[in-house]
C-alpha cells in the first residue's frame, strides 16, 4: 500500500524488468530497479534517492538493452535541480529538457539516445556504448530542426537512431546513422512526413493499385 510505481517499465529478451517506484515518505524514496523474469519477487536495484542516498531522487522512463547487459535512467542530482543521466559507465549532467522529462533508450552494445535540450540547444544525443564522456549530437538546431520528438529510439545494433522532428517543413519521421561509424557525421534519411502540404503527395509508404501515393 505504501508503494507507487512509475508510468512506464520497459523488458529484456530474457522477460527482465526494469522500473521506477517509489515509497511514502517526507521526502519519498524512490528507487530503479531489475525484477527477475521467474517471477519470484527477486529484485536488483540499481539506483536509490532520498535522504542520505546518491540521488536526491531517481526518475521514472528507466531503460535497458534487449541482451539485458545495459540500462540508463535519469537522477536528480543531490542538492541540486540538475538531472543527469545514468548508465552502468558512469554518470552525465543533462542540458535540462525544458517541460519533457526524458526517456532514454539503450542498444545491445550500451549506446544510449535521448533527446536533450535547454533555451539554446535542442537535440537528440548518443552517447556511444553508454560512455557519458563520449557523446554524439545526432541532430539539433545545427541541423535544421525546430523541434524534435521526445522519445527517440536506437536499433538493437547501436548503428541507427529513429526520431520525429520538424525542420521547418512540418513534422516528419527520420533515422540517422554514421556512414564512418565514430566519425560524430550523421546522415539523417526521411522516413515519412515532413512538408506533404507544400511539397504535394509523398508516397511515404508506397502506391495503390491505382498508383495513387499512399502516405502520411
Amino acid at each position: 500500500a505504501t508503494r507507487a510505481f512509475g508510468r512506464a517499465v520497459m523488458i529484456d529478451d530474457a522477460g527482465n524488468v526494469i522500473e521506477s517506484d517509489r515509497f511514502s515518505g517526507a521526502p519519498p524514496a524512490t528507487f530503479i530497479r531489475i525484477w527477475n523474469a521467474a517471477g519470484t519477487g527477486a529484485f536488483t536495484t540499481l539506483g536509490k534517492g532520498g535522504s542520505g542516498e546518491a540521488y536526491d531522487a531517481v526518475l521514472s522512463h528507466p531503460s535497458m538493452s534487449a541482451n539485458g547487459t545495459f540500462w540508463a535512467f535519469t537522477a536528480l542530482a543531490p542538492g541540486s535541480t540538475v538531472t543527469q543521466l545514468v548508465t552502468p559507465a558512469g554518470q552525465k549532467d543533462m542540458l535540462g529538457n525544458q517541460g519533457t522529462g526524458y526517456r532514454s533508450m539503450v542498444a545491445n552494445d550500451g549506446s544510449v539516445v535521448l533527446r536533450d535540450s535547454n533555451t539554446a540547444l535542442l537535440q537528440i544525443q548518443l552517447y556511444r556504448n553508454g560512455n557519458p564522456n563520449s557523446l554524439a549530437v545526432v541532430a539539433g538546431g545545427s541541423s535544421g530542426f525546430t523541434e524534435l520528438g521526445n522519445q527517440p529510439g536506437i536499433s538493437d545494433s547501436g548503428k541507427i537512431v529513429a526520431f520525429a522532428g520538424n525542420r521547418g517543413n512540418g513534422p516528419g519521421a527520420f533515422i540517422a546513422f554514421e556512414i564512418s561509424p565514430g566519425s560524430g557525421s550523421f546522415t539523417l534519411i526521411r522516413v515519412a512526413g515532413e512538408g506533404a502540404a507544400v511539397q504535394g503527395l509523398r508516397p511515404d509508404l508506397g502506391f495503390d493499385e491505382a498508383d495513387n501515393p499512399i502516405y502520411f
